[in-house]
């Protein structure tokens, strides 16, 4: 199933370029980490909320995944003599990001694990979405 949907992604990405998919793989990510995080706060009520977690957890990854595609079909193409080091760090910052995200979260938003401004992330994970889905 995994395979599958990364072919989808390749599929997508080579009929309408990098610019479209990643606008809307962002538009839908977005409205993804928002039910997301609206489902978690209990703004929404489910009647299964594991299942619908689970749901969310793998389309949100499966989204984000078309936005490291195009990228790094972008830059394998754009810079093909400088193609080892460029991709290297574009992996390192797929890497990190995970992490600066986090550090820039509870810095911004400090608060105990028990606390429910925790679920807040999730909104935050949308922002971001939002923000990377415009430039």
């Amino acid at each position: 199933l995994v395979c599958f949907l990364l072919m989808i992604n390749g599929v997508v990405i080579d009929r309408f370029g990098p610019r479209i998919t990643c606008i809307l793989a962002g538009t839908l990510l977005t409205a993804t980490w928002t039910l997301y995080g609206a489902v978690a706060s209990k703004h929404v009520e489910v009647a299964n909320p594991l299942l619908t977690f689970c749901i969310l957890s793998g389309v949100s990854a499966w989204l984000a995944g078309f936005f490291t595609a195009s990228v790094f079909s972008v830059i394998t193409k754009s810079f093909v003599d400088e193609r080892s080091g460029i991709v290297s760090i574009a992996k390192a910052w797929v890497g990190l990001s995970s992490g600066v995200s986090v550090a820039i979260f509870i810095g911004f938003m400090p608060c105990t694990e028990e606390d429910p401004k925790r679920l807040h992330f999730l909104y935050c994970l949308a922002v971001v979405s939002a923000l990377a889905t415009l430039c």
